[in-house]
């Protein structure tokens, strides 16, 4: 598996729990290296905009059905697709919470056939502390 990191920002300051952000990138990756083939690429990249950071999490798995989307972030939702399907539905429920409390969004993109984007939207530190 092949892991490729995209940065294109010039600064990288939230005001977060660096715990609970890490919780989010492992689940995300993790979620991505068990959707896609063995010996394909996940994606990773962080973009900026003057008020928020936008970070894309690309797997190269068989994508998520439509009738699916809506209930992707459900607690206890699953699937039940790709290779190593597994768990309790928690993982992309808890995410959402998380991304929330530090007062971001999530979402999963439009699927491309064999491929799915996890959208998450972090607020920039402002200088008004």
């Amino acid at each position: 598996m092949q892991i490729e990191w995209v940065n294109e920002s010039t600064t990288t300051e939230i005001e977060c729990d660096p715990d609970r952000i890490d919780r989010v990138f492992t689940n995300l990756l993790l979620n991505a290296i068990n959707q896609s083939p063995p010996h394909s690429q996940v994606v990773v990249s962080l973009n900026e905009e003057p008020t928020k950071y936008l970070v894309r999490v690309i797997d190269r798995g068989r994508g998520i059905k439509s009738e699916n989307l809506q209930h992707i972030f459900d607690r206890f939702y699953s699937s039940e697709i790709g290779r190593r399907a597994k768990g309790a539905g928690l993982g992309l429920y808890l995410i959402r919470q998380i991304i929330e409390t530090h007062g971001g969004t999530i979402e999963v993109e439009p699927a491309v056939a064999k491929s799915v984007t996890f959208l998450f939207v972090l607020p920039k530190l402002t200088s008004e502390a």
